[in-house]
């Protein structure tokens, strides 16, 4: 169940896994004081949450394609050694097809009838 709150902007925070323990906000002082006492707000990141970030880290610095193999293609390509495999191509898409449950499917790309 989702809850809107008008009015509160959320501020930026440090990125998830930098200080993944516990942290201990101010004391809040005025309107968000509890009654007896300082209200204080804790919050912590899971072991998977920290881990799922450093993954995110791995990843952001590894490259997007293979540059060699990139670089074999354009000059076979540019000496017309080049070769297409159609049957490849089809083998492949339909591969990519089977990796997601039907729902995901529908919900994407309709080829014309």
């Amino acid at each position: 169940m989702a809850h809107i709150i008008k009015g509160i902007r959320p501020t930026p925070g440090p990125p998830i896994g930098q200080g993944a323990h516990p942290q201990r906000a101010a004391p809040s002082h005025g309107r968000g004081r509890a009654s007896g006492g300082d209200r204080v707000d804790t919050v912590s990141i899971t072991s998977t949450a920290v881990s799922l970030n450093d993954i995110e880290s791995i990843l952001t610095g590894a490259p997007v394609a293979d540059a060699e193999r990139v670089d074999v293609i354009r000059e076979s390509i540019a000496d017309g050694s080049y070769r297409i495999n159609p049957r490849r191509i089809a083998d492949k898409l339909i591969q990519f097809e089977f990796m997601y449950p039907q729902g995901h499917r529908d919900a994407g790309f309709r080829p014309a009838s």
